[in-house]
């Protein structure tokens, strides 16, 4: 082995050996405590504050009929029901915005016998209602803004109104439904943040 390859070899010993028998480089550090607080959630709630109302207009009619007792009611093609109720929203948070929609489940065929006429019926009427746009909308009182729109924080009351719409027009495709029943019960409003 020559000199110069001996003392290269020496050298990258002795420093090895420096830095190993003085621990790692150090420098200088600290640490600082800082008040970061809490941050807690907020929440979107819809209450119902008042009893609903069920009316109706038919074809191109504008001019609504109340309809006194929605259990009774004989829906025909052509019909547009519509229900409407007054509801709390609760909003707490920043930058709260909040869409509404049926819940899922709100229309569905009453129940009846497997193989029935009348369970085809049922299931036919309440296609025609679930396909045809059964659809939802709410305004906050006090503005012209329906929502999805800025959500006020507190406690505000929305009109919500819900509409749907027996369809006339597929000539014979109406047949099925007649004297078809569906349970309206889980009639539901489901509002989400967006």
């Amino acid at each position: 082995m020559n000199k110069l390859l001996k003392g290269s070899i020496a050298g990258a010993a002795g420093i090895a050996l420096l830095m190993g028998g003085a621990g790692t480089f150090a420098l200088w550090n600290d640490t600082a405590a800082l008040s970061g607080g809490t941050v807690s959630a907020g929440t979107l709630t819809a209450v119902p504050a008042a009893t609903g109302s069920w009316s109706v207009t038919h074809g191109s009619s504008t001019s609504a009929t109340t309809i006194a007792d929605i259990n009774t009611f004989k829906i025909v093609p052509g019909d547009k029901l519509t229900y409407t109720q007054n509801v709390a929203i609760t909003a707490t948070g920043a930058n709260l915005t909040a869409a509404v929609s049926l819940a899922p489940g709100s229309i569905t065929a009453a129940t009846a016998p497997v193989g029935t006429p009348q369970l085809a019926a049922n299931t036919a009427l309440a296609g025609f209602l679930n396909t045809t746009g059964a659809q939802v909308s709410a305004v906050i009182q006090g503005t012209a803004t329906p929502l999805p729109t800025a959500v006020p924080q507190g406690t505000t009351n929305a009109t919500v109104t819900a509409v749907l719409t027996f369809p006339s027009g597929a000539v014979g495709a109406e047949n099925a439904s007649k004297t078809g029943i569906v349970n309206l019960s889980g009639l539901g409003l489901t509002v989400t943040q967006n």
